[in-house]
């Protein structure tokens, strides 16, 4: 009776775990990153720049233009989209973010898998997944939703490359759609085509027959690309025309009148300037990289030596200078020009991909199966504690302007919403964009009193900035501006019905001043008498860099209204929105593409 029977299912967990199927494993993967991006996009303060492109997609679908300041169409569409289908919020002005980014976790699989193995690939998607700086700046910006088109120009460039030595047409494609979410875009399309150009260059001498076969394919990628930026094009020729401007990109890198964005503040510098390029990567390494994302960078880093080392070794040199040279191209460029922290999560995906290979290299100089597994297994948690507990607010707290934002939308519509001034203007135009709001600067007027005017009661709401500045970073330097919204305050803080919303969801000193527990704004809800002349005026204050807010209402009064005429420009604003609208509908159809590129392939 010595002997005990042993269940041929007793497996441990760990055994488990790497003996599931990768396609499972990935599935999981993608999940806890899609759940961290949830949590972190509904909750996490937002930052000014949010509250300019979010502000600006408001009504963007129903006034339906080619293009606007900033570009992006079809980023600005679909956000609009996710507007109207689930309303306004935090997560909706961010769904874009949150949807792309988290599907780039399973391409960021796919090109793993296909350079290496799948082990890799599981491994740089869940660095991705966990990837602090990229969870972080899940935000109201186009950057991530571009990359992810990137990604699937790149897995498909270097998929067609391998089986047929052929240039891909589907990667020009995606790059097209790319370009109509963010123009910058156009800094990866220059290393795809130097690529091309070395592909051709390869078949010139080497198979002639190959050689007529790319370049015919080569100059439809081309024309793909031109066909894409149609709206942009058009666009920017109609607004030439009636106004002698161009949109904000092209002001910025083509000189072209920028001095018609100085003043608003949506101007960010001269354009491309290497003579920036030391200073400004010194911020990015220092300030963003190693503060935000510290193990993940460092482990990427190195692991580009490796990376380097094992492709060359692996005979795929071409694939591996393809990623190394997209890196830094776009590392050059972006250092050169612009320093805003989301511009920089299109290099967490190439992190993740360079940092897996040398993860998994290390694992293979351990002796011993279990003792490979025990250290890889170790590594990951290590990096996925590190990085969540960063995360650790906005992964349990909300922020106070989403509770605002959620406040609002219960109040009665004919309510008047005053605004404390040291609120920042996008924010209060954003969470009020559908109330009758005015901000408190303009009350003088409001109470201003003749013989032939009589005073009317309006049930009012007053939102007041708690901590004296919240969005603008600037109010301590007015203290005039502090004192007359403290002064209105006092007036009406003993006849009003006070709710306080309090802070939380800020990342300690990476972005948010709220504080968890501490009230960030606080209504005052109270009866005032007002100018009726005053109050039919109010809604005409709605606007926000250059825009009226929804864009929808009043787009004569934008400063990018124009009229098309002619027969030529008709036909032209004709070709423009039908390319448009075909990429906003394969932009929608480009999400089940990943999972049907997961379960095709072997």
């Amino acid at each position: 009776m010595a002997n005990t029977i042993k269940s041929p299912t007793n497996k441990s967990f760990l055994n488990s775990l790497f003996s599931t199927n990768p396609r499972t494993l990935i599935i999981i993967i993608f999940f806890i990153g899609l759940i961290l991006r949830f949590l972190v996009a509904s909750h996490l303060t937002p930052v000014e720049d949010e509250m300019v492109h979010g502000v600006h997609a408001l009504g963007f679908s129903k006034l339906a233009p080619l293009s606007s300041l900033t570009q992006g169409p079809v980023w600005s569409y679909l956000t609009d989209y996710t507007y109207r289908i689930f309303g306004v919020s935090l997560l909706t002005a961010r769904f874009l973010s949150f949807l792309f980014g988290s599907l780039s976790i399973i391409v960021v699989y796919l090109i793993g898998k296909r350079l290496y193995n799948p082990k890799v690939g599981l491994v740089a998607a869940f660095l991705l997944a966990i990837s602090a700086f990229h969870i972080t700046w899940t935000a109201s910006y186009q950057d991530q939703t571009m990359m992810f088109f990137v990604l699937l120009a790149s897995y498909f460039f270097i998929k067609e490359y391998q089986t047929t030595k052929k240039i891909s047409l589907l990667s020009a494609l995606f790059l097209g759609i790319a370009e109509l979410v963010k123009i910058i875009t156009g800094v990866f399309v220059i290393v795809f085509i130097g690529f091309m150009i070395s592909i051709l260059y390869k078949n010139h001498k080497l198979d002639k027959k190959l050689f007529k076969k790319n370049l015919k394919r080569f100059i439809y990628f081309i024309l793909i690309l031109i066909l894409a930026l149609a709206p942009i094009i058009a666009y920017n020729l109609f607004l030439y025309k009636a106004k002698g401007i161009v949109d904000l990109p092209l002001a910025q890198f083509l000189r072209i009148n920028p001095e018609f964005y100085m003043g608003p503040g949506l101007h960010h510098g001269e354009g491309f300037v290497l003579g920036k390029l030391v200073t400004n990567l010194y911020s990015i390494l220092t300030v963003y990289f190693l503060k935000e994302d510290l193990l993940i960078f460092l482990l990427g880093l190195l692991g580009m030596v490796y990376f380097a080392k094992s492709g060359f070794k692996n005979d795929k040199k071409f694939e591996t200078l393809f990623f190394l040279v997209m890196f830094f191209f776009t590392l050059i460029f972006l250092a050169s020009s612009i320093v805003l922290q989301t511009h920089y999560t299109t290099f967490f995906p190439l992190f993740a991909l360079f940092a897996a290979p040398l993860i998994m290299f290390m694992t293979s100089k351990i002796n011993g199966v279990q003792k490979k597994r025990y250290f890889l297994l170790a590594v990951l948690i290590i990096v996925a504690l590190f990085n969540i507990s960063n995360l650790h607010d906005p992964l349990t707290s909300s922020s106070a302007t989403q509770k605002l934002r959620s406040y609002i939308t219960s109040i009665d519509p004919n309510t008047l919403v005053l605004v404390d001034s040291r609120i920042y203007t996008g924010t209060y135009t954003w969470a009020l964009y559908d109330k009758h709001y005015v901000n408190a600067q303009y009350l003088p007027e409001l109470l201003s009193k003749d013989d032939q005017t009589e005073l009317v009661p309006v049930n009012t709401i007053f939102i007041e900035c708690v901590n004296d500045d919240c969005g603008w970073g600037t109010i301590k330097d007015q203290p005039e501006l502090n004192a007359s919204m403290e002064a209105i305050i006092s007036q009406i803080k003993n006849l009003s019905k006070i709710v306080s919303f309090e802070g939380g969801s800020s990342i300690k000193g990476v972005r948010g001043a709220e504080i968890r527990g501490i009230p960030f704004y606080r209504t005052y809800e109270v009866r005032l008498t007002f100018n009726p002349q005053a109050l039919q005026s109010v809604d005409q204050t709605h606007s926000h860099f250059f825009y009226y807010i929804p864009r929808d209402v009043y787009p004569e009064g934008a400063f990018d209204y124009y009229v098309v005429k002619g027969a030529p420009n008709k036909l032209l604003n004709f070709v423009a929105y039908a390319i448009l609208y075909i990429l906003i509908f394969l932009a929608i159809v480009s999400i089940g593409v990943p999972f049907y590129l997961l379960y095709k392939e072997k």
